[in-house]
């Protein structure tokens, strides 16, 4: 329920994690219209920058949002004097786990459940507990990351998904942007996809198999690949997939709109590409061996 969650641009990256996406994009996280969709908005933001709103004596309001597969949130935040009357509230599905007060300097913050929540309301917000005014009346927080599992929470639609040889999907319960149940394995599947293709194995045992993932490659010349036709009204894409050939020389290249954005080495492992995408473009994986693809998202940036 991700990235998802906060950085400035769309080079941010998703790690992983026990099989587990960590969503660390900045931006996403940040947008209010997010926070926006189970409450009032009491925070303003300014360059990642989020600040309590309310001031008023005994007043209290903030953020909100239910994420699916909630694992971890972390940020820095402070208070406006050394009283404490200004408080910041984190509730984590009602649970209260952090309310601090009387900090003048910037501190860290972070929460960690043991394994994810689903449908998780995470409230962040301010609390005035006096009727006396010090200071600023004011909280802010910056550096604010959701860890979770969705993708869909972050604004990203489903373009396609892939599936190692047993056929089960990465993400089962999500459509593709054409309402599509998606689980690519197969030279039919691609066509039926509408992915242009160069291959001439795709699962082979005799290779390493990752869980969700598709791998293939061309047995000779010319390298294999995969083309997808970005799609318009979307200007982002998102791109799971990897390299586990342990064998020297053994490249994954990606290219966007036809320039290559990332290379991976041999035996690299996962990895996740995030970049931006004109009218017309497409996406091509080719093989300096064998490569390995997961997922392809797309969003409105």
């Amino acid at each position: 329920m991700t990235e998802y969650f906060i950085g400035l641009t769309l080079e941010s990256k998703l790690r992983f994690l026990s099989k587990h996406i960590l969503i660390d994009e900045f931006k996403w996280v940040n947008d209010p219209k997010l926070w926006n969709k189970y409450g009032s908005v009491k925070f303003s933001i300014d360059k990642y920058v989020w600040k309590s709103e309310n001031h008023w004596d005994r007043s209290s309001g903030g953020i909100q949002h239910r994420f699916d597969g909630f694992r971890k949130i972390s940020f820095t935040y402070k208070t406006s004097t050394e009283f404490g009357y200004d408080y910041l509230y984190v509730r984590v599905n009602e649970k209260t786990v952090l309310k601090d007060s009387g900090g003048v300097g910037w501190r860290h913050f972070e929460y960690e459940v043991g394994n994810a929540i689903e449908d998780c309301l995470v409230e962040i917000f301010y609390s005035k507990d006096c009727c006396d005014s010090h200071g600023s009346d004011t909280v802010w927080l910056k550096d604010l990351r959701i860890t979770a599992t969705s993708m869909v929470d972050l604004g990203l639609s489903l373009l396609h998904q892939f599936a190692s040889k047993d056929g089960k999907p990465p993400y089962p319960k999500i459509k593709t942007i054409a309402g599509k149940s998606e689980s690519i394995n197969s030279i039919d599947k691609l066509k039926d996809a509408g992915i242009s293709y160069n291959l001439s194995t795709i699962n082979t045992s005799y290779y390493h198999l990752e869980e969700h993932y598709m791998q293939a490659y061309y047995s000779s010349d010319p390298h294999g690949y995969i083309e997808v036709p970005l799609p318009d009204g979307y200007n982002a894409v998102m791109v799971e997939y990897g390299n586990w050939y342990d064998w020297s020389g053994a490249r994954v290249h990606l290219y966007i709109g036809g320039k290559e954005v990332k290379t991976l080495g041999d035996n690299h492992g996962a990895a996740t590409y995030v970049g931006q995408y004109e009218p017309g473009d497409t996406l091509k994986i080719t093989e300096d061996g064998i490569f390995w693809i997961k997922a392809i998202w797309v969003k409105k940036q």
